[in-house]
């Protein structure tokens, strides 16, 4: 499998951590130049803090960029009430003794994909604010974009509003800025990440464990498990993040289809809705790739085999 020179721009967050986790255990495949955070699930010096906090306990020495604090034009609405006020359940995880470098997300991603030898493909899992500057800042980085693989969206109900996916919902103006830039897009919608469910006896598994890592991820995974079971009935913590990962490593799990998408920014009860033109009926050209559903069994294991990786640690 050939590696994927990346970016990834995330807002950990309980199930980016899990995207981190697979991320990094398949360095043949995923060549990390750094990560980027942006404040959405959480305010930006936690959600920098917990990026940092991951790749320590990992054994990472990836660098951490903090990027833009709040959206583009909106006021912000953090996500604490899915993922508490640290952004990972309330949970506590080792300190790292690594500190954020001065420059910016936004200059770290101009800069980085400007000067890459092969196109870098992003990941992004989080509000897509500081990938919508990077695009405004200098629009030619698009031509060394290979494609942006981004958790976001809903084809059909949100779920933080009922038309509007809360990724998409936070900063719809960088999402359009995106949509329009012709950079290659996959969309991984909450429709399909909602099924992407790690049942309870997987979670108890974790905590029962005597390694540090497995323990730690699932006392964060059990806390959002109860918000998932709590607000949209679910029978799992759904991990909505690591399907960008799991899209590269296992693309046999998922199935897509090409269509044209648009958002909505006007203000209302409608704003950051993904219009998504499954059938075809406005007769655009598409403009993106949609995944619409995930073998779930698959995703489970990619993510016991991430942590079989790190269980020397």
């Amino acid at each position: 499998m050939k590696k994927h020179t990346l970016i990834y721009d995330c807002d950990p967050g309980i199930d980016d951590a899990v995207a981190m986790l697979i991320m990094f255990a398949n360095q043949n495949v995923f060549n990390t130049l750094g990560v980027t955070t942006v404040g959405g699930n959480t305010t930006l010096d936690h959600t920098s803090q917990n990026a940092l906090n991951i790749c320590s306990m990992l054994g990472q020495n990836t660098p951490v960029f903090a990027g833009c604090p709040e959206p583009t034009i909106n006021q912000p609405l953090f996500g604490d009430i899915a993922h508490s006020h640290n952004g990972l359940g309330g949970v506590q995880l080792p300190k790292s003794p690594n500190s954020l470098p001065t420059q910016h997300a936004v200059d770290f991603i101009v800069q980085t994909v400007s000067n890459s030898d092969i196109p870098v493909t992003l990941f992004t899992s989080g509000p897509m604010t500081n990938v919508a500057c990077a695009l405004t800042l200098k629009p030619e980085i698009k031509e060394n974009i290979k494609e942006i693989i981004s958790m976001g969206g809903a084809i059909g109900v949100g779920n933080i509003t009922p038309a509007a996916e809360y990724n998409f919902f936070f900063d719809p103006h960088a999402v359009r800025k995106i949509i329009d830039s012709g950079c290659k897009l996959t969309i991984m919608p909450l429709d399909m990440t909602h099924t992407a469910l790690v049942p309870e006896g997987c979670i108890k598994s974790l905590i029962s464990s005597n390694n540090q890592i497995r323990q730690l991820y699932g006392k964060m995974m059990w806390e959002h498990y109860q918000y998932d079971k709590r607000i949209f009935e679910l029978n799992g913590c759904a991990v909505h993040d690591p399907t960008i990962f799991a899209y590269v490593l296992a693309p046999e799990l998922f199935t897509s289809r090409d269509v044209y998408v648009a958002i909505d920014i006007a203000p209302g009860p409608s704003q950051g809705r993904t219009n998504i033109d499954w059938f075809g009926i406005l007769n655009k050209p598409a403009n993106a790739t949609v995944v619409d559903s995930i073998k779930v069994d698959g995703l489970i294991d990619l993510i016991e085999q991430s942590f079989n990786y790190f269980e020397g640690l």
